[in-house]
């Protein structure tokens, strides 16, 4: 059962089944205050202290994400922290991830996600990764 929004909503999973709903509605449930809403995506950040540390929490989330989670979940580790972005709006997902990192002891930051805007460059659309700095927005 697919139940739409007013706008196309990213969908969250209950029992087996695929609710769409809004990042408003995302972020009015409890225990998903680490989690920032970005376009069709959500995404938390935990600060961590080593490799080693982010790498435990990666460890643990790969144990607590089934394997349909797995298709919408994407993990970045670096030194100073671990970003998740899940390409649905997953409550319950999102929850089992904060708890693990809250007993790691890794705290979430808070801040606003960068916002990344599209840049033509000699009429060609470049990548993220190939952008000087200078084209990359900071609001």
């Amino acid at each position: 059962m697919v139940a739409w929004g007013v706008r196309r909503a990213a969908g969250v999973r209950f029992a087996g089944m695929t609710v769409r709903i809004t990042a408003g509605q995302f972020h009015a449930a409890e225990g998903v205050e680490d989690w920032r809403s970005l376009y069709h995506v959500v995404s938390a950040h935990f600060r961590t202290g080593s490799l080693a540390e982010g790498a435990a929490l990666v460890d643990e989330i790969g144990r607590l994400a089934g394997e349909a989670e797995q298709r919408y979940l994407n993990i970045d580790l670096r030194h100073a922290g671990v970003t998740v972005t899940l390409g649905q709006r997953d409550i319950a997902l999102a929850r089992r991830i904060s708890a693990a990192a809250r007993k790691l002891g890794l705290p979430a930051c808070l801040t606003r996600p960068r916002r990344l805007v599209p840049v033509v460059v000699r009429g060609r659309r470049m990548s993220y990764s190939e952008r000087p700095s200078s084209f990359q927005s900071s609001a």
